[in-house]
């Protein structure tokens, strides 16, 4: 009985340093998802839909986010830089006026960083989007 009790112990330490090295390094390299959102006119009417399809997103661990739009105005374009949470209540609430421009939402920084790049549109021409590593596109009619 006494060599099962030293066995059971050896493995959950065992187990115990697995789990505590693997959140270690999942902590330390996060996946990064950059999520850039067309605010184009186009987008006005299926605006509400975003958040429900982009709802996969959330509760991922060990998981950083980035929200940007396509404004002009860069300082309004950024809804939040890395997150562990992404912000999809602020959606709705964002105004869809500006001019179709799909090669202003990959340009940040933090596209560079990202695993992966996932781009929310309804514009048939994807062109500006093409050489981005890892990208998603998710259509939205």
């Amino acid at each position: 009985m006494k060599n099962f009790l030293i066995w059971i112990v050896v493995i959950l330490i065992i187990f115990g340093g697995f789990i505590g090295i693997s959140h270690a390094i999942y902590s330390l390299t996060p996946n990064k998802i950059f999520v850039g959102i067309d605010v184009s006119g186009y987008m006005d009417s299926v605006k509400n839909v975003i958040p429900s399809r982009l709802s996969f997103l959330n509760n991922k661990k060990y998981t950083l986010y980035t929200l940007v739009t396509n404004r002009a105005n860069k300082s309004e374009s950024k809804i939040h830089s890395w997150k562990s949470t992404i912000n999809l209540d602020a959606i709705p609430d964002i105004k869809m006026y500006t001019d179709l421009d799909l090669k202003s939402l990959i340009d940040y920084p933090e596209v560079n960083d990202a695993n992966k790049v996932i781009i929310v549109t309804n514009s048939p021409n994807l062109e500006d989007l093409k050489g981005i590593k890892n990208l998603e596109v998710i259509k939205i009619n």
